[in-house]
């Protein structure tokens, strides 16, 4: 209606234009936009020579009202091509023109062909670019979106569902272009699939976001803040591949053509200013599947709810935390810490506790690694790691109760280490099993990963049932009042020549008593051992003793106390020796002239170390003596432990020493555990 044509100004106004049930088609070509006429992109543009015509019209346009159109989108950019069909229901615009600056009005109600349907309302310019506009966008189908991503590219999206309601900016084009938004948004109904397996990979039933505030621009750092997340019933499914890889480091880099394409490498993370005050957890689960365990294990953590509050990309912002769920329906799960996942420089101080987790669901890893099934037991974790600079420092506190193995299988991949020992060693009269497995490793390192450094960690505790196992048991037995550590109670000294415990060595004896009361499965061996040097020394001078005393006894005639109770005053000792000595001492001269030169070359009197060490050289000590001894010194020791320390007698074993480790070992018990 009312169309004015200005020649002279090269202007053509139209008071308003109505149309209805019409139809057209746009098509994005990499060289430009076809409508019914070619809109060439910018490159085309600069490839075409400047034109030399005169200046263009101008069109103004006063109203413009479309009912009922039908516009299909074609995309010829992206593969496989797109084809879209919108329905234009209603749209209205104002003061339409082509001059640079004008400043229209618009509203327009589309709906789209499979699903949803977008509202708008705002005013745009159109040279220089600038929009604002309220946008209420309902229930989109975004799975047609997918093929302008171009990462993860074996991940397909089978459904997805975009709203969004707020306020929409634009200003400018190309590298000045400014975007902002603010309002809410959220993504419904979303399944993809992981094609390279063939299973679920993320799904949730809705993501809800509120209070956005966001503003993009390409050269500067994107902005955004987020008041809250709602996240409901939410499913990841975490898979190890039958080659052991996990599947989630795949994904970045897998192609349809070459699935097992290694990973980039990280780039540097890109400035950004990310807040997040609140995410809320309902109803969510975290599929667990190992592939490369044959029989394959399955774990399923699910009911998982909670909140993550307070994310922001500043260094120095740490989230808080705190999530609840449950191990296959059964068995509490509890996650909770502090994280800054934002920043770039990955921050994590995490605990995390299973309780009452049935061990027989784990018997496909025991089966493997550890050559044994496992029929009964529960499992109990309680773990806390932290990650700051790339470090990582964790703590296992691992609780087994009633751990019970199966027969034994060979396998290629199974330890050749001792794990029923280990775990008969570790396991307390109450079937119980306490430990904490320290690791630590650096996230820089490219070897690095949390199931090797556990593994490495269980491997060492074997080896050290196997080298060191009296520190293995004291470890697992520590709180329990022994203060005794280590290796030291896997041995007990005796004073050379003796066979009586003394203190320390019952402080020794009563802690190893104590354990072992607590292992009702381990029995101790002991074999004695002794000194060939210092014992035999110490045998004569016990022996010369008691030459000693046999004489001053002798003296004493029929009023002679026992043997055990004779002592000795002052200058007695000396006096009987000398007794000992002369009945040891070469027989007197034959000859009177002999006599009187061996009295002038005799010292007037012999001082009692010199009688000593004359009768001492003249003691024979044998080997069947010196195992006597060490005989006798086994039997106090398994006469202490069975009556002092109440251990059974039939754990308790006495072995025989070789001859390597008595020369080696010295006066002392040591023990083995069996």
């Amino acid at each position: 209606k009312e169309i004015l044509v200005d020649a002279g100004r090269k202007r053509i106004d139209v008071a308003s234009v109505v149309s209805a049930d019409g139809a057209f088609d746009v098509t994005r070509q990499r060289d430009g936009i076809e409508l019914p006429i070619r809109i060439q992109s910018e490159d085309a543009k600069s490839d075409s020579p400047p034109s030399d015509s005169a200046p263009s019209w101008t069109v103004a346009l006063g109203k413009l009202t479309l009912e009922s159109y039908r516009v299909t989108l074609h995309d010829a950019t992206v593969k496989p091509a797109l084809a879209q069909h919108v329905n234009v229901a209603h749209l209205e615009a104002s003061d339409l023109s082509t001059q640079k600056g004008a400043r229209s009005a618009m509203a327009a109600h589309i709906a789209l062909d499979k699903s949803g349907s977008v509202d708008l309302e705002g005013a745009v310019t159109f040279s220089p670019l600038e929009v604002d506009a309220k946008v209420d966008a309902r229930h989109v189908d975004i799975v047609a979106a997918r093929r302008y991503v171009e990462q993860y590219k074996t991940v397909a999206l089978k459904s997805g569902f975009a709203s969004a309601k707020g306020a929409l900016t634009i200003r400018g084009e190309g590298d000045a272009m400014r975007i902002g938004y603010t309002g809410a948004a959220g993504v419904s109904n979303l399944a993809t699939v992981d094609t390279t397996i063939g299973e679920d990979l993320l799904n949730w039933e809705a993501v809800r976001m509120t209070g956005i505030a966001l503003q993009y621009a390409p050269k500067d750092p994107l902005d955004v803040a987020i008041a809250e997340i709602g996240v409901d019933k939410a499913y990841a499914r975490v898979v190890v591949n039958p080659d052991g890889k996990l599947n989630l480091q795949q994904l970045m880099a897998a192609t349809p053509a070459e699935p097992d394409a290694p990973a980039p490498a990280p780039s540097e993370a890109k400035p950004r200013n990310v807040r997040i005050d609140r995410i809320t957890f309902s109803d969510s689960r975290l599929d667990f599947t190992d592939h490369f365990i044959k029989p394959n294990y399955n774990a399923d953590v699910g009911g998982l709810a909670g909140t993550v509050t307070s994310l922001s990309s500043d260094p120095a912002s740490r989230g808080v935390v705190d999530l609840k769920g449950s191990y296959d329906q059964a068995s509490p799960v509890t996650i909770a810490g502090t994280v800054n996942p934002l920043s770039g420089d990955l921050f994590l101080d995490i605990a995390a506790k299973g309780k009452d987790i049935e061990l027989p669901k784990l018997s496909a890893y025991s089966l493997r690694y550890a050559g044994y099934g496992i029929t009964k037991g529960r499992l109990t974790l309680d773990v806390k790691y932290h990650i700051e600079h790339g470090k990582l420092e964790g703590r296992n506190n691992i609780f087994l109760d009633q751990l019970t193995f199966g027969d034994h299988v060979d396998g290629p991949d199974a330890t050749k280490l001792p794990v029923l020992f280990a775990v008969n060693l570790l396991k307390n009269s109450k079937g119980e099993i306490n430990l904490e497995l320290p690791v630590s490793g650096s996230l820089d390192d490219p070897q690095f990963a949390i199931g090797a450094l556990i593994s490495q960690v269980v491997s060492n505790l074997l080896k050290k049932a196997l080298t060191a196992p009296f520190s293995l048991l004291t470890a697992a037995f520590s709180g329990g009042g022994n203060t005794t550590g280590g290796e030291d109670i896997a041995f007990v000294e005796f004073e050379p020549g003796r066979e009586d415990i003394g203190a320390a060595g019952q402080k020794k004896l009563d802690a190893v008593a104590k354990a072992l009361l607590d292992r009702p499965a381990i029995h101790l061996e002991m074999a004695a051992s002794w000194d060939a040097q210092k014992d035999a020394q110490a045998l004569k001078r016990a022996a010369l003793l008691r030459r000693v005393k046999e004489a001053k006894r002798a003296a004493l005639g029929k009023s002679a106390p026992p043997l055990d109770a004779i002592t000795f005053g002052d200058g007695e000792y000396a006096r009987y020796l000398r007794i000992v000595y002369e009945q040891e001492a070469p027989p007197k001269p034959a000859s009177r002239d002999d006599a009187a030169k061996a009295r002038e070359a005799a010292p007037k009197e012999t001082p009692s170390a010199e009688l000593e060490a004359f009768l001492l050289e003249r003691i024979a000590v044998s080997d069947d003596e010196l195992r006597a001894l060490s005989a006798r010194r086994s039997d106090k020791v398994r006469d202490y432990l069975v009556a002092q320390g109440h251990m059974p007698s039939d754990r308790v074993l006495v072995a025989t020493a070789s001859a390597d480790a008595t020369i080696a070992k010295g006066s002392r018990v040591d023990f083995t555990l069996k």
